[in-house]
């Protein structure tokens, strides 16, 4: 009975030093584990996948639970993805195992921080809206009517008017001192005096010819310019004109704990 008791004490005392013996090596691998899993998580947070990154420290935890850097980093990620509860967890779990008296008072100001926004949440979220998807914006239309046409088109209107104008009234004045085919002479009138006018007639009756071969000449140029020239577009907005917001890190958020 003896015997047994010694052999069984020398196999409990054999196990024990071999669990003392092991515990350091793997409670190392566990800690390298931990370390190559928070430096995935790093460069996934460096690359905005937030919760990637945060499946990571959680596998991260559970080689290595004691460490306070995976809880605050977890406790920013949740932050960031505005899931406060979570975040507040994590902060609360890190100001536990925190020895260092700077950082817990760094970690007390955060808690106190995300827990008014907490209470200052409101209870109920207003129901979301629909997403509609934005469409794209439309190039505006030419402007029509006579806005936005070259002033080629105006100068060469105007001149077909002008030249129409002016041939109209040497046409009127041509009829008008023309002494036509029954004038005779008489006591006021002298051969002289109808040959004088009928020259004068023909001179304004070749200056109206002239006109209305301009003004004609011109009108087309009118119409061909008008339905061939681009119209010109309205200048849009400078973007330097535009009022610029520029988005950073929200107030008061945690940054990332190596």
């Amino acid at each position: 009975m003896t015997e047994a008791r010694r052999r069984r004490g020398a196999l409990g005392a054999a196990l024990v030093a071999a669990a003392l013996l092991a515990s350091p090596a793997a409670a190392a691998d566990d800690r390298e584990q931990a370390l190559a899993l928070h430096d995935e998580a790093k460069e996934l947070y460096a690359a905005g996948r937030y919760r990637e990154a945060a499946a990571k420290l959680e596998e991260a935890l559970e080689h290595d639970p004691e460490a306070t850097p995976l809880y605050y980093n977890l406790a920013v990620i949740h932050e960031k993805l505005g899931q406060l509860d979570r975040a507040l967890d994590r902060y609360r779990k890190c100001l536990e195992l925190e020895r260092d008296p700077g950082e817990r008072s760094k970690l007390e100001r955060t808690i106190a921080r995300i827990e008014g926004a907490l209470r200052d949440r409101p209870t109920r979220p207003p129901p979301a809206k629909p997403s509609v998807a934005a469409e794209p914006e439309a190039e505006p239309p030419a402007p029509g009517g006579l806005a936005g046409l070259s002033p080629w088109i105006y100068g060469a209107g105007a001149s077909a008017g002008g030249a129409l104008l002016l041939g109209t009234v040497a046409g009127i004045c041509a009829v008008a001192l023309h002494p036509g085919a029954g004038a005779a002479t008489g006591p006021d009138v002298t051969v002289d005096d109808l040959r004088s006018d009928a020259a004068v007639a023909h001179g304004f009756a070749v200056v109206a010819d002239v006109a209305v071969a301009l003004g004609a000449a011109a009108g087309t140029a009118t119409v061909v310019l008008y339905f061939t020239l681009p119209r010109v577009k309205p200048r849009p907005a400078d973007a330097e004109d535009a009022l610029r917001v520029e988005l950073g890190p929200g107030r008061g958020q945690a940054t990332w704990r190596f």
